[in-house]
Parts: C-alpha cells; structure tokens; sequence
C-alpha cells in the first residue's frame, strides 16, 4: 500500500525537516538506499520533496546505493547534490599498494563524472568507509559480523591506503562535493586493534585529517 506507505514516511521525514530548519543545519538527506519505493514511484518522491522545501531552507539530498541505484533515481533534479553510498570495489586482492587502489577507482570516476554532468549536479558521497582489514577493497560494503570480529586479520595500513587513495583520486575532482565517512562509534573511546570500520585510534584518522586539511589551502 503505497499510499499509506508514503504518507508514514512524509511524516516522519517532514519532522526532522522541522527539526533542522529550527537547529540551522545546513544538509538534509530525505532518504537512504531506498531502492524500491524510488524507481516505483518516484512522483511520490518529488511531491516530498516539494513539502521539504516548504519547510527547510537548506540543502538536500537522497543516499542512492552505489551499485544499482544512482542511475536509477529520476528525480535528482529536484535535489541539491547527487548522493552516493560509495562503497565501490577498489581492490581484486587482498593488501594492495596505494597504486593498485587508485587505479581501482578509475571507472567509478568516469561513472560519476557522467551522472554529475547528466544531471548537472555536485557528487556527495553520503556514505563512504573501509574496514581496517586486509580486504576491505574488494567488497567495501560488507557489514561486520560476528565471526569477522573472531577471525578476520586486521590490516591498519589497508584501512589507511584506501583512505589515501580515495583523497589521491576523487577528492579534488571538480564534480565533488564532499564525504561523510563511515564510520565513528559513539560507544566509548576505541584503542584501533579491531578490524571494523572505525577509524579511532587508527593510522587511516591522520589520513583522513590531512585529507581534511587541505580545505583550508
């Protein structure tokens, strides 16, 4: 039931619309990894849109999964930026050099740089982080379980390398907006020897402030 669907979501996404006109916040994401309801009925999406707006004065988005989604999302036009969950493979093996990492986001740059032209909009990466293990190239994506906490090596210097080789290649890039990274746990402070996404206490967090730094030159 779409409809009744739609009118749940709209309240709940209109109440943090609300929420950050009254606080000044400057971004609003109107949606995750919808996939479903956004190529279903993306006319439902526009009409939100319009509602959002009447109520908050910043800047929006949607958080398109990288893999089958950003093509796939008619109303990009409506938005501020084109949102990317950006969990692209950048890695066919596991601990890469830096080189074999940049060179893994060669496609994905000439991808984006379509869709941002297509639509003539800036490229935000909603989301993008790695795992501090050997592999976390390869399938960027893949959620922590149980058993990779037990069994999975941890490899900082990966973790680390993908960073560098994300602020080496898309960083600068003339589409690009700018990147929310995933992720940093709120649970107490981390001491960096697990092989989650976290970055405290990890060689990628000074990668990742130097990447930061450069907004300032």
């Amino acid at each position: 039931d779409w409809n009744t669907w739609f009118a749940l979501y709209e309240s709940f996404m209109l109440d943090y619309a609300r929420l950050a006109e009254e606080l000044n916040i400057e971004l609003l994401c109107i949606g995750t990894e919808l996939h479903t309801p956004v190529t279903e009925k993306p006319d439902k999406w526009i009409g939100l849109i319009k509602k959002v707006r009447e109520v908050y004065s910043g800047e929006l988005t949607y958080a398109a999964n990288w893999s089958n989604e950003v093509e796939h999302v008619a109303f990009w036009n409506e938005l501020d930026f084109i949102g990317v969950q950006a969990y692209f493979p950048i890695a066919n093996r596991r601990n890469p050099n830096l080189a074999h990492l940049e060179r893994g986001w060669k496609k994905h740059i000439e991808y984006l740089e379509n869709q941002s032209n297509t639509y003539n909009k800036p490229v935000l990466f909603t989301e993008i982080g790695y795992k501090s293990t050997p592999n976390a190239g390869i399938k960027p994506w893949e959620w922590d379980s149980v058993s990779d906490h037990l069994y999975r090596r941890v490899s900082k210097r990966t973790q680390a390398l993908a960073y560098e080789a994300f602020f080496n290649t898309i960083w600068n890039q003339s589409w690009f907006a700018g990147a929310h990274l995933w992720q940093w746990q709120s649970r107490g402070t981390r001491d960096g020897n697990d092989n989650t996404f976290t970055l405290e206490g990890k060689p990628a967090l000074n990668v990742v402030a130097k990447g930061f730094g450069t907004l300032d030159n």
